[in-house]
């Protein structure tokens, strides 16, 4: 499988990862509560999850993200 996500939609699926909800997510990066969930949205797409959960869960499996690192 190949996928792309930019920095934007690896940061936001990072600060999920926290457990940080999309609303304060969107205060923390300076951006919409929309524009959050429109990166997301992307983001499952790219990773072919079917929730937001398993993005974050694909993400850190493929090493994308780790949740305990800045």
């Amino acid at each position: 499988m190949s996928f792309f996500i930019d920095a934007t939609q690896v940061r936001i699926l990072q600060l999920l990862a926290r457990g940080h909800e999309s609303k304060a997510i969107s205060g923390m990066l300076l951006m919409s509560d929309t524009t959050v969930k429109i990166n997301l949205r992307v983001a499952r797409g790219a990773l072919g999850a079917k929730s937001t959960i398993q993005a974050v869960a694909i993400a850190t499996a493929k090493g994308i993200i780790s949740p305990l690192e800045d």
